[in-house]
Protein backbone atom coordinates (compact mmCIF):
# COMPACT_ATOMS: atom_id res chain seq x y z
CA UNK A 1 0.00 0.00 0.00
CA UNK A 2 1.49 3.73 -0.59
CA UNK A 3 0.32 6.56 1.06
CA UNK A 4 -1.41 8.41 -1.45
CA UNK A 5 -1.46 12.31 0.14
CA UNK A 6 1.58 13.75 0.66
CA UNK A 7 2.08 16.03 3.31
CA UNK A 8 3.97 19.32 3.69
CA UNK A 9 6.21 18.54 6.44
CA UNK A 10 6.61 18.47 10.52
CA UNK A 11 6.72 21.53 12.64
CA UNK A 12 6.41 22.15 16.42
CA UNK A 13 3.87 24.39 17.84
CA UNK A 14 3.59 24.38 21.76
CA UNK A 15 5.73 21.78 22.43
CA UNK A 16 3.86 19.55 20.46
CA UNK A 17 4.54 17.85 16.51
CA UNK A 18 2.27 18.55 14.15
CA UNK A 19 2.31 17.57 10.32
CA UNK A 20 1.14 19.88 8.08
CA UNK A 21 -0.97 18.95 4.47
CA UNK A 22 -2.86 21.42 2.33
CA UNK A 23 -2.68 24.12 4.94
CA UNK A 24 -4.32 21.96 7.95
CA UNK A 25 -2.44 20.98 11.06
CA UNK A 26 -2.72 17.32 12.13
CA UNK A 27 -1.26 16.63 15.64
CA UNK A 28 1.44 13.47 15.49
CA UNK A 29 1.22 10.42 18.59
CA UNK A 30 3.56 7.81 19.60
CA UNK A 31 2.97 4.55 20.86
CA UNK A 32 3.39 4.90 24.58
CA UNK A 33 4.00 0.85 25.49
CA UNK A 34 6.74 1.54 22.99
CA UNK A 35 9.79 1.91 25.93
CA UNK A 36 7.85 -0.80 27.79
CA UNK A 37 8.84 -3.31 24.89
CA UNK A 38 12.06 -1.97 24.56
CA UNK A 39 12.76 -2.63 28.57
CA UNK A 40 10.83 -5.88 28.30
CA UNK A 41 12.35 -6.92 24.26
CA UNK A 42 8.58 -7.67 23.62
CA UNK A 43 7.86 -7.28 19.90
CA UNK A 44 5.25 -4.64 18.84
CA UNK A 45 3.25 -5.96 15.72
CA UNK A 46 1.68 -4.05 13.38
CA UNK A 47 -1.72 -2.59 14.09
CA UNK A 48 -3.38 -5.61 10.83
CA UNK A 49 -2.61 -8.43 13.30
CA UNK A 50 -4.29 -7.24 16.24
CA UNK A 51 -7.18 -8.68 17.99
CA UNK A 52 -10.12 -8.09 15.98
CA UNK A 53 -11.73 -5.84 19.00
CA UNK A 54 -8.68 -3.43 19.19
CA UNK A 55 -8.58 -2.81 15.12
CA UNK A 56 -10.77 0.03 14.71
CA UNK A 57 -8.75 1.80 17.38
CA UNK A 58 -5.41 0.99 16.28
CA UNK A 59 -6.24 1.50 12.83
CA UNK A 60 -7.13 5.63 13.61
CA UNK A 61 -3.27 5.91 13.92
CA UNK A 62 -1.94 6.43 10.90
CA UNK A 63 1.69 5.94 10.43
CA UNK A 64 3.60 9.27 9.44
CA UNK A 65 4.58 9.03 5.64
CA UNK A 66 7.83 10.44 5.04
CA UNK A 67 8.43 14.06 4.57
CA UNK A 68 11.48 16.30 4.04
CA UNK A 69 10.83 19.31 5.89
CA UNK A 70 11.30 19.09 8.91
CA UNK A 71 12.33 20.69 12.48
CA UNK A 72 15.69 21.10 13.39
CA UNK A 73 16.67 19.52 16.84
CA UNK A 74 15.13 16.29 17.03
CA UNK A 75 16.38 13.34 15.20
CA UNK A 76 14.65 12.15 12.43
CA UNK A 77 14.97 8.99 10.65
CA UNK A 78 12.25 6.28 8.47
CA UNK A 79 11.52 2.83 9.00
CA UNK A 80 10.38 0.39 6.05
CA UNK A 81 6.66 -0.95 7.14
CA UNK A 82 7.48 -4.26 4.75
CA UNK A 83 4.59 -7.04 5.54
CA UNK A 84 2.07 -4.06 7.25
CA UNK A 85 -1.28 -5.16 5.22
CA UNK A 86 -2.71 -1.61 6.11
CA UNK A 87 0.09 0.80 5.88
CA UNK A 88 2.73 -0.57 4.08
CA UNK A 89 4.70 2.43 3.38
CA UNK A 90 7.75 4.10 4.33
CA UNK A 91 7.03 5.75 8.08
CA UNK A 92 8.86 8.84 9.50
CA UNK A 93 10.56 8.61 13.34
CA UNK A 94 11.62 10.75 16.14
CA UNK A 95 14.37 10.20 18.17
CA UNK A 96 13.49 6.46 17.51
CA UNK A 97 9.44 7.07 17.96
CA UNK A 98 7.15 6.02 15.22
CA UNK A 99 4.82 8.65 14.64
CA UNK A 100 1.22 8.19 14.12
CA UNK A 101 -1.65 11.20 13.27
CA UNK A 102 -5.31 11.10 13.36
CA UNK A 103 -7.30 11.67 9.92
CA UNK A 104 -10.44 13.34 11.61
CA UNK A 105 -8.78 14.67 14.56
CA UNK A 106 -10.35 18.34 14.46
CA UNK A 107 -7.56 21.37 14.69
CA UNK A 108 -8.46 22.71 18.37
CA UNK A 109 -9.29 19.58 19.72
CA UNK A 110 -8.03 18.23 22.51
CA UNK A 111 -4.34 16.21 21.62
CA UNK A 112 -4.56 13.33 24.36
CA UNK A 113 -5.53 10.56 23.62
CA UNK A 114 -6.71 7.82 25.44
CA UNK A 115 -5.01 4.67 26.73
CA UNK A 116 -1.82 3.80 24.51
CA UNK A 117 -0.76 6.58 22.43
CA UNK A 118 -0.01 10.37 23.48
CA UNK A 119 1.48 13.79 21.73
CA UNK A 120 4.77 13.56 20.64
CA UNK A 121 7.16 16.05 21.46
CA UNK A 122 10.39 17.51 19.91
CA UNK A 123 12.59 16.36 22.88
CA UNK A 124 11.01 13.29 23.97
CA UNK A 125 13.60 11.09 24.94
CA UNK A 126 14.27 7.33 22.85
CA UNK A 127 12.24 4.89 23.86
CA UNK A 128 15.28 2.48 24.03
CA UNK A 129 16.17 4.73 27.11
CA UNK A 130 19.22 6.37 28.20
CA UNK A 131 21.20 3.43 28.72
CA UNK A 132 21.32 1.43 25.42
CA UNK A 133 21.36 2.85 22.16
CA UNK A 134 18.79 2.36 19.53
CA UNK A 135 20.83 0.32 17.14
CA UNK A 136 21.56 -2.63 19.64
CA UNK A 137 17.62 -3.72 19.30
CA UNK A 138 15.09 -2.43 17.79
CA UNK A 139 13.20 -5.63 16.09
CA UNK A 140 12.88 -5.04 12.21
CA UNK A 141 10.16 -2.75 12.47
CA UNK A 142 8.47 -0.88 15.33
CA UNK A 143 4.69 -1.19 15.03
CA UNK A 144 1.48 -1.29 15.28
Amino acid sequence: MTQTETFDGITVKGGQLYATRKGKDYALFIYTPLHQAYSGRYEVPFGDTWPQYNSSFVRQYVPMPVVTSLPSGPTFTTQERTGDNWYGYAQMLCNGWPLYYVENLNQGNKTTQPAMFEPATPNMPSPSGTDEPDVTWPPPVLGP
